[in-house]
């Protein structure tokens, strides 16, 4: 977790959850550090000698367009979304080599498989992700190492300010070009305030996720919602026969 102070309300959920049943770590990890991740993976590896399963889960939503966007906006999105996946990779796999075993686990969305307007630099980052996982996969399995992408759909956050979180563009270009930009992204801002009410609520997430580590679930490519799956059959189509 990079902010610590927001561990309490974790560690809570997993007293209510478990009780004494299992034991719950928070550890401080910036996958935008090198460093960070570094450290992290050692303590695990120092405590339990093993590193079973990652989940890469962080990530950051970018609203805007390539004039609307700066080049820096884009870069942290990118750092967070596919760098920071890089990083854990790096850091994991030699651990994973050695045990002879592992289970990556890589959350993307359908934004990969088709972005919404002004949400064009977040699918891009999660489509990097995705090349990531196709080219490593067959390697990694060589060192029984399993690799899964879970492409998300629309979840419903317990976090009231997720939408005003949201990053947006701040690149100005005229006043006529910025005002049809501005209008833009407030009204999808808007869009996206109600639309997340209707999303799958976190915890069906939390047990998809479970069922991807605990064998019940195994596929390369697992979609969150039967309509992120529909979404996925109509553009990944087999087109090799024409």
């Amino acid at each position: 977790m990079r902010d610590l102070t927001k561990a309490e309300r974790l560690l809570q959920a997993h007293q209510k959850i478990l009780g004494e049943k299992g034991t719950l770590k928070v550890l401080e990890l910036d996958v935008t550090s090198e460093e960070s991740v570094g450290r992290a993976v050692r303590e695990v590896v120092g405590v339990e000698g093993v590193v079973d399963v990652l989940v890469n889960n962080a990530g950051v939503a970018l609203a805007g367009y390539c004039e609307s966007t700066s080049i820096e906006e884009i870069g942290r999105v990118f750092d967070v979304n596919f760098l920071g996946v890089v990083r854990m990779f790096r850091a994991v796999v030699p651990h994973m080599r050695n045990q002879k075993h592992g289970h990556i686990i890589s959350i993307s969305s359908v934004s990969a498989i088709c972005a919404s307007a002004g949400l064009g630099f977040y699918g891009a980052s999660k489509s990097a992700l995705e090349s990531l996982h196709q080219s490593e996969a067959p390697m990694l399995a060589n060192w029984n190492i399993k690799l899964t992408l879970l492409q998300a759909g629309n979840i419903k956050t317990h976090d009231p300010h997720m939408v005003e979180k949201l990053m947006v563009g701040s690149r100005k270009t005229d006043s006529e070009a910025d005002a049809v930009y501005d209008k833009h992204i407030r009204n999808k801002r808007e869009a996206y305030s109600n639309f997340i009410q209707l999303g799958l609520p976190v915890s069906e997430v939390s047990e998809q996720i479970f069922n991807i580590i605990s064998g019940k679930i195994w596929k390369p490519v697992v979609q969150t919602t039967g309509e992120a799956e529909e979404l996925a059959k109509k553009y990944f189509v087999d087109r090799t026969w024409k």
